[in-house]
């Protein structure tokens, strides 16, 4: 029985890497379904799984989307709001930051 140790990868090479070193590219979407990026564990860490079995799941089961009902009014959708507010203020900071500042000089 031969035994040998292997160093775990880090950095970017553990993003694909099994800890043996054999490659973990997802190659079909079912495959990817695996995988979570950074940005969809928010429900998770606000301790609201539920909203991302709704996103997937929600629909088959029966269940409608608030913002597809009849009626719907788009003011009332928060996270619209969040990002429609960023958006501005990023189009404001970039057209402060590109106009020329006039610093004084120093003698």
């Amino acid at each position: 029985m031969s035994i040998h140790s292997t160093t775990p990868p880090t950095g970017r090479d553990a993003l694909t890497l099994r800890d043996d070193g054999s490659v973990v590219v997802p190659q079909t979407p079912t495959a990817w379904d695996e995988w979570v990026s950074a940005g969809r564990t928010r429900n998770y860490l606000d301790g609201e799984p539920l909203l991302d079995w709704l996103a997937r799941y929600g629909e088959a089961a029966g269940f409608e989307r608030d913002d597809e009902l009849e009626g719907f009014d788009p003011r009332t959708d928060f996270l619209g709001f969040t990002f429609e507010r960023g958006s501005t203020r990023s189009s404001c900071a970039s057209t402060r930051s590109s106009r020329p500042t006039r610093l004084p000089r120093t003698p």
